[in-house]
């Protein structure tokens, strides 16, 4: 086990630079701070900003430990704090919250990530794990929650009454600390001073943000989300927060496919409870073992109607032409120098030196996918990857082919920019498919459809 690191006395480190990324309007504001192996984004508490969080003795305590095995990432999401304002009506929109996440990252070039997130954004964290996971290495959730409110198939939640409380208390106190030192007593009990309540809440949120935010908190049910979060998980319940009963967070846990699940003894995390060295040990068992980089072109391919095709032949015949496909896709992807990492159950994911031969073995995949009565769509981008263990890879290059694979329309092979600029002369006939947006990816894309160059260079 990892001995918890011992921080300098006071505060231990100076307040990080706030920086922005987007544009005038709808622009984040982050911080940078740690020098550990691994990167880890905090998704924390809504009621705390990227200016507050660093006036709390504890909490300051917590950020330069994490900071000191890992390199830490912390934004305002849109609404709050020092980012800019939202509609009220999408205050709270977890889907925003997980767009607000994966800018930030791109705009430090960060591929992968490890995920810390305090309650309500527990669920934000769930939903970008679930969508993206090959952007997230693994997950720890500080008291986090399914729901809050009561239900027939959900017992442990507050009544409605005690939950509508809650909205009236929020919308009449929000901004003089009140708030607070009702639903996170540990924050009142380590301020620094009589006014460092009042100042959180007016600096996260004004009190109609506040108000809407609670509301959206008190309506989201992530029940139906848990089972769909396949990474690594560490549930850490700490009773730092009042509304969030250690049967909340241990439902989570109960859900969720790959999670362990731990109680802190008292409410001290964040002034260094033993329960930080599990949390500890699971980010950092996170790092990579193996950082070579390598230029390679990345193709996905994709079989369009999978589900329909499995559905009218037998599992028996279905299991037998997936077999068939993938070595068939393996022998071609060999002829260039190439290499099948994975067959995906649909789709296939190769590497190649060389992206003049990776958009042959293309070609000749879409076109050989015929015999087996099935269509296949490609994508391709080249760039820098990062070997992972269990021969895997890792990095935004992967994600861009994806993307590009799921926008071909078979039996198309369609390339990046990137891919086109490169081969450029070769021989090959490029049909602009026009500008897109790649989910989870910023900026828009120019897109190419390749035709078949002649056959002396399809090696």
């Amino acid at each position: 086990m990892l001995e918890t690191p011992q921080p300098p006395s006071g505060l231990p480190t100076p307040v990080p630079e706030v920086r922005y990324v987007g544009e005038a309007g709808a622009s984040i504001a982050y911080q940078v701070w740690g020098a550990g192996d691994v990167d880890m984004v905090l998704m924390t508490n809504w009621r705390t900003s990227v200016d507050n969080s660093w006036e709390h003795p504890g909490r300051v305590r917590l950020l330069a430990l994490q900071g000191s095995f890992a390199r830490v990432v912390r934004f305002d999401p849109r609404g709050f704090g020092a980012s800019d304002p939202l509609p009220l009506a999408e205050v709270g929109d977890l889907s925003l919250w997980v767009d607000d996440t994966l800018r930030v990252l791109d705009a430090l070039g960060i591929d992968r990530v490890a995920v810390t997130a305090e309650a309500y954004a527990g669920q934000a964290a769930m939903l970008l794990a679930a969508r993206y996971p090959e952007r997230v290495d693994r997950i720890a959730l500080l008291n986090p929650y399914a729901r809050l409110g009561r239900g027939d198939d959900y017992p442990i939640g507050h009544s409605d009454e005690t939950l509508s409380l809650v909205v009236e208390q929020v919308t009449a106190d929000w901004g003089v600390g009140k708030v607070t030192a009702s639903l996170v007593p540990t924050l009142a009990a380590g301020a620094a001073d009589a006014g460092f309540l009042g100042r959180t809440e007016r600096s996260s949120a004004s009190r109609a943000v506040a108000s809407a935010m609670i509301r959206a908190d008190i309506a989201s049910d992530a029940r139906a989300l848990l089972p769909e979060v396949e990474v690594p998980a560490l549930v850490l319940h700490t009773g730092d927060h009042a509304l969030v009963s250690v049967e909340m967070s241990r439902y989570v846990a109960d859900c969720l496919p790959q999670a362990r699940f731990v109680q802190a003894t008292s409410r001290t995390f964040y002034w260094g409870d033993p329960s930080f060295d599990a949390y500890a040990e699971f980010i950092s068992s996170g790092r990579q073992r193996r950082a070579d980089r390598e230029l390679l072109t990345v193709l996905f391919t994709d079989i369009v109607g999978s589900t329909a095709t499995a559905t009218a032949l037998t599992d028996r015949r279905w299991r037998h032409l997936l077999d068939g496909l993938d070595h068939f896709v393996e022998i071609e992807a060999a002829r260039g120098g190439g290499r099948l990492l994975k067959s995906t159950g649909d789709g296939h994911l190769i590497v190649f030196p060389d992206p003049n031969v990776a958009v042959a073995a293309g070609l000749r995949i879409v076109a050989g996918a015929d015999t087996f009565e099935v269509r296949l769509r490609v994508g391709l981008h080249i760039g820098e990857v990062e070997h992972r263990h269990d021969d895997d890879i890792a990095g935004i290059v992967v994600h861009i082919a994806q993307r590009v694979a799921d926008l071909a329309q078979p039996p198309e092979v369609l390339v990046s920019r990137t891919v086109a600029d490169i081969l450029a002369g070769s021989g090959y006939t490029f049909e602009h498919r026009g500008e897109h947006q790649l989910r989870g990816v910023d900026g828009k894309w120019h897109l190419y459809a390749v035709s078949a160059h002649p056959a002396r260079r399809s090696v």
